[in-house]
């Protein structure tokens, strides 16, 4: 089948983006190793990717702590702007704060054009408009006093503007205005709507559980699972929401609405020692899916089935250049474009 569009991927260990056709099996290294000679076209850790309105690749550019945007095969960083001064030093700032933004990782258009993206060590995720004005959506600015304690099940609405995330890593957002995160550090999936406040949709408590537990289940209610460690989030086209476990080296479909998940894709993990699972997952316009396969080093389609797990398409990719993909066990970015 033609599928008509690239799926592209950041090589984070290599501190590149990568385009690959799966109709030809073109590979082209867009940006970032070899060719990034000038400083200000270097990588340090690209992590998420999204097209945006005009069609333009955005690459969140980790411990550069810039966004940047893919023009004519060049980087141009996103000037953001703090229009209404709210990262500015206040009196009881620590000395060695600095307003700069630290770490983004997660990047999502919304359908207006603005764009989530999430800050790992700024502990934020801001929406950011076209002109770089920022407008702070979750998590408390390094500015105010606070520290991190126990993960709050459940943050009613008017508390949320005072309720520490602790890094925040991907990000995606539903047309009726919920927001779904990872927060890295204490290995959970979040939701956020500006009426409804901010929850887990894992219960806390069976969390140290399914850290023991070998692979998640084919199918349960969401009651009865946590995430040993979530990679990834993403929406198909019907705006179904799908996260990766790596440490469950598997996919899920979580249905919201009917508090169940159902495993879409199981890797088979070999015997004796591995590391790696599913570090991220993208859809095309036509439902396929594109799998980041950081145990095998493999980027893979997926034909989705209504039920039971999901058929590996033929097109994979292992090689660029004659050398093995190398991928990191989560986090990577993945985005499907022209």
């Amino acid at each position: 089948m033609a599928f008509g569009y690239a799926v592209y991927f950041t090589e984070r260990a290599k501190n590149r983006v990568v385009r690959w056709e799966p109709d030809s099996g073109d590979v082209d290294v867009v940006a970032g190793e070899p060719a990034d000679e000038d400083a200000d076209q270097k990588f340090r850790d690209p992590y998420g990717l999204a097209f945006d309105k005009k069609g333009d690749l955005l690459v969140a550019d980790k411990l550069n702590n810039r966004i940047c945007r893919l023009k004519k095969g060049k980087l141009e960083a996103l000037a953001l702007r703090d229009e209404n001064g709210h990262r500015a030093r206040g009196p009881k700032t620590r000395r060695c704060y600095s307003p700069a933004l630290l770490c983004p990782t997660g990047l999502f258009i919304e359908p207006e054009g603005t764009l989530l993206c999430s800050f790992s060590d700024d502990y934020t995720i801001y929406r950011i408009y076209s002109n770089g004005r920022l407008e702070l959506v979750l998590g408390m600015t390094r500015n105010r006093n606070y520290h991190f304690s126990e993960t709050p099940e459940k943050v009613s609405p008017p508390e949320v503007s005072n309720t520490p995330i602790n890094g925040p890593t991907g990000v995606v957002k539903h047309s009726d205005g919920t927001i779904y995160f990872i927060e890295r550090r204490p290995q959970v999936v979040r939701r956020f709507h500006p009426s409804r406040g901010l929850d887990c949709i894992f219960a806390l408590a069976k969390a140290y559980e399914f850290i023991r537990t070998p692979e998640a289940a084919a199918s349960a209610a969401i009651s009865d699972y946590h995430p040993a460690y979530p990679g990834a989030l993403a929406l198909d086209p019907g705006e179904n929401l799908y996260m990766t476990d790596v440490k469950h080296a598997c996919v899920l479909r979580i249905d919201v609405s009917k508090s169940q998940i159902t495993r879409v894709i199981q890797l088979k993990r070999p015997l004796g020692p591995a590391t790696g699972g599913i570090s991220a997952v993208a859809f095309g316009v036509d439902g396929t899916a594109w799998v980041l396969n950081s145990m095998e080093g493999v980027v893979q389609g997926y034909q989705p089935r209504s039920q039971g797990e999901w058929t590996p398409t033929s097109q994979r990719l292992t090689e660029i250049g004659g050398k093995p993909v190398k991928l990191p066990d989560a986090g990577s970015g993945i985005a499907v474009g022209a």
